[in-house]
């Protein structure tokens, strides 16, 4: 017969009183672990300088992205005929 609690439930050997602070506490190691693997991984694998060139590539490669869609989106404009243009922006009954 196993354990009960107040109310007359069986309670699981695992789930024991006694034994929940484990899963917590391996949850707290888990997160410290993460934490330190982290500092580690952006400190020596992830230099300073490779953050200010990733930075300028990716501000290069966002300008270009608006350009294009810039160039695009005057194209469109220049062919769309203006009847269609009131069509698509009016609302719809």
């Amino acid at each position: 017969m196993g354990t009960r609690n107040p109310h007359g439930a069986k309670i699981s050997p695992k789930m024991h009183p006694k034994k929940s602070p484990a899963p917590a506490l391996w949850r707290i190691v888990e997160v410290c672990v993460g934490v330190i693997v982290a500092v580690l991984v952006s400190s020596l694998l992830w230099p300073r300088y490779a953050r200010k060139e990733f930075m300028g590539k990716m501000q290069l490669a966002l300008e270009e992205l608006r350009k294009g869609l810039e160039s695009r989106s005057l194209f469109f404009l220049e062919h769309l005929k203006p009847s269609a243009l009131m069509h698509a922006i009016s609302p719809r009954r």
